[in-house]
């Protein structure tokens, strides 16, 4: 288990940290943070690509969101890329 965990190929979601645990909260992520917080924190995605055996965690997830703006609500694009099964980016359109 462990050398699975050194390699980022499984992470133990049974406890989150108390900062992730607030990230959630707010509906936000962060870098390093397993795809299990994500989806707790923003949702089901609409789009899965995966890149490889599925098993592997490298994925890309999309999601489209609306946020309040001074000029009401906008549509924004949201793609978040993990690798091992944790998050190495995300870009915002």
């Amino acid at each position: 288990m462990k050398y699975l965990q050194s390699r980022g190929l499984y992470v133990d979601n049974s406890q989150y940290s108390e900062k992730m645990e607030e990230l959630i909260a707010l509906n936000d992520i962060s870098i390093g943070m397993p795809m299990k917080a994500v989806e707790e924190s923003w949702g089901e995605p609409r789009l899965r690509e995966v890149s490889g055996h599925h098993r592997l965690g490298n994925q890309r997830w999309h999601f489209t969101k609306y946020v309040k703006s001074v000029e009401g609500y906008k549509k924004e694009d949201r793609i978040v890329i993990f690798e091992g099964g944790i998050v190495k980016g995300w870009t915002t359109q």
